[in-house]
């Protein structure tokens, strides 16, 4: 179940986060964020609710036109040979009861993004306490409304109905159960979200009053084009609030919110250029047609490169660098989990939700979306290969010691060499015979990362079987099972251990007692020395003078300059063990 969760809901969950954090960077609002959000992913997954609405709708306009005849054979015949009649009235007419499901389609979609918004904003801990204009609270209910002593949530309540007016609106001249079953729907939501948090149903709320604005667009003339300059009006009026008035504040975010507003202007941008593109194109004479390159396998194989290249090959060259980074002695599990894991959420990303939008598109927006493929896959290798080098030092919680900076000579050149392989790609893709090979070109691809991936999983598995854990209280070891320790103690005379705890904050030491008192009774005859400090910021200038003393501090080490650091370091780690020898102890 975590694997199916992994490749339906988290992918989407995944771009909920991203989307916060970055509204959230920049408006440095809760609420706002959250609205953001709703937004953001309404434009995301318009398309798919349009070709979802234009499938019901056509289900409905197929079951009126069949309707008359229908009624009419349920009501002459019975049995079998009403069965049979109706069975081939259908086949006569290209049409299937099964049909029906297509109407249910938009209700299917919004199941997974429910259940991804519904995770990621109950659990949001920022919202906890975070107000927003009249609510106290984004991470509890609001509570808004008073009758006597009665308290009532008012949001769930104006979502509901918003929800239901947009479905009045959209199911205008729908059959009844149609109907029904959108009120139905309305009503269940407002039973699940009533004591969700707030921050959860001004999401939903947002999200039903897109849907609202999109049913009385779909009732307009020209709606694109009313909708394209309502966008581009919206986000001049956003960056005159953002800019003009100057709330963006820093110029880091001016530069995003300016960047962010110039993107509504592309849908008109795209509109205009669409009009008199076919201006231009009325007379021209076209032989063959539009060429577009729809064929499924290819697609397939085009998500399942990058569904192995995101999710297996870079997760995997991580690990395997050095995989007992990533095992957990005390509850062991083997690190190739992670890089799985990992593949499953890609191939969400890549094969599922793309191939969803590849599925209900048209034969001109396959053709499109087959080519981004393409071009993703030239662009992802190429960084992978060239531009992902000296990025320092990764934690196993996958953080970098110093924040990874680029100089603009990189980012030029990074930037230079993508718009390069966009455009010798995109000229590739439009050759006809390049096409016909596209899929033996996947396979190669497919091939070569499995190859580079299977090795790195064997390289992991063969350090893994040499790590040593803990089972029941018990040493033991992945590929030996229960294992002899190799550390021997004194039951009789005085045993020193000496524990070098990489990372440890020293200040942080009575905040734990104070937090887990039984600590401090486990610690009891431990010393803690609270005036202690590092003589250097890392570990390689740090840890010498703690092992061997002051010789080795920094300042003293660079007087030997010349020998090398890893001389002195294996020194410092000798100090102490040649001084206790020397005096009768045993030494490990």
């Amino acid at each position: 179940m975590n694997f199916l969760y992994a490749l339906i809901i988290q992918p989407i969950e995944l771009i909920f986060e991203i989307i916060f954090n970055v509204m959230y960077h920049l408006l440095n609002n809760e609420g706002f964020s959250v609205l953001s959000v709703s937004i953001a992913m309404s434009l995301l997954t318009l398309p798919l609710y349009y070709s979802a609405d234009k499938m019901q709708q056509n289900e409905i306009e197929k079951r009126k036109s069949l309707s008359k005849w229908q009624d009419h054979i349920k009501k002459t015949f019975k049995g079998d040979e009403r069965f049979m009649l109706l069975q081939e009235y259908y086949r006569q007419n290209n049409y299937s009861p099964i049909n029906a499901l297509s109407g249910s389609f938009s209700l299917l979609l919004e199941i997974p993004f429910f259940i991804a918004g519904y995770h990621f904003l109950s659990h949001l801990e920022v919202l906890n306490g975070a107000s927003f204009y009249s609510i106290q609270s984004l991470g509890a209910p609001d509570g808004l409304l008073h009758i006597g002593n009665i308290q009532l949530n008012l949001l769930p309540i104006l979502m509901t109905a918003i929800n239901c007016i947009s479905g009045a609106i959209y199911t205008k001249g729908s059959a009844l159960k149609d109907k029904i079953q959108l009120y139905a729907m309305a009503l269940i939501f407002l039973v699940l979200l009533y004591n969700s948090p707030s921050g959860l149903v001004i999401y939903w709320t947002m999200n039903n009053i897109f849907s609202l604005v999109k049913n009385i667009f779909y009732k307009l003339k020209h709606p694109a084009l009313i909708a394209s300059l309502l966008c581009a009006i919206g986000g001049i009026l956003l960056f005159r609030l953002f800019v003009i008035h100057g709330i963006a504040g820093t110029r880091k975010r001016l530069y995003v919110v300016s960047f962010i507003c110039s993107l509504t202007l592309i849908p008109l941008i795209t509109l205009i250029g669409t009009k008199l593109f076919r201006i231009m194109a009325r007379n021209r004479v076209q032989h063959d047609g539009q060429q577009t390159f729809s064929n499924n396998l290819t697609f397939f194989l085009s998500t399942l490169c990058m569904s192995l290249f995101a999710g297996l090959l870079i997760p995997l060259s991580v690990i395997s660098a050095s995989p007992a980074e990533f095992v957990d002695i005390h509850a062991f599990k083997n690190p190739l989990y992670l890089a799985f894991h990992t593949l499953f959420i890609a191939s969400g990303y890549f094969t599922l939700w793309i191939g969803v939008f590849y599925i209900i598109a048209s034969k001109k927006g396959k053709g499109v979306i087959s080519r981004i493929v393409w071009i993703l896959i030239g662009i992802s290798l190429t960084n992978y290969m060239f531009f992902n080098k000296d990025l320092g030092t990764l934690s196993p919680y996958l953080v970098y010691d110093l924040y990874p900076h680029h100089n603009i000579r990189l980012i030029a050149i990074n930037l230079f060499v993508d718009i390069l392989i966009i455009f010798i790609l995109s000229f590739i893709y439009s050759i006809k015979k390049i096409k016909k090979i596209l899929p033996f070109i996947y396979a190669i691809i497919i091939i070569a990362i499995s190859g580079v991936s299977f090795s790195h999983i064997v390289k992991t598995n063969k350090v893994v079987k040499t790590l040593n854990y803990v089972k029941d209280g018990i040493l033991a070891n992945s590929n030996e099972g229960t294992i002899t320790p190799i550390i021997p103690f004194s039951k009789t005379q005085k045993n020193v251990i000496v524990f070098m705890l990489d990372r440890a904050i020293n200040g942080y030491i009575p905040y734990l007692f104070e937090e887990k008192p039984i600590l401090k009774e486990q610690f009891a005859g431990f010393t803690y020395y609270p005036n202690t400090l590092s003589h250097g910021g890392t570990t390689n200038y740090g840890a010498p003078g703690l092992f061997g003393g002051y010789e080795y501090i920094p300042t003293e080490m660079n007087k030997r300059s010349a020998e090398k650091l890893v001389t002195k370091h294996n020194e410092a780690l000798e100090v102490m063990p040649v001084l206790f020898l020397q005096n009768g102890y045993n030494v490990t």
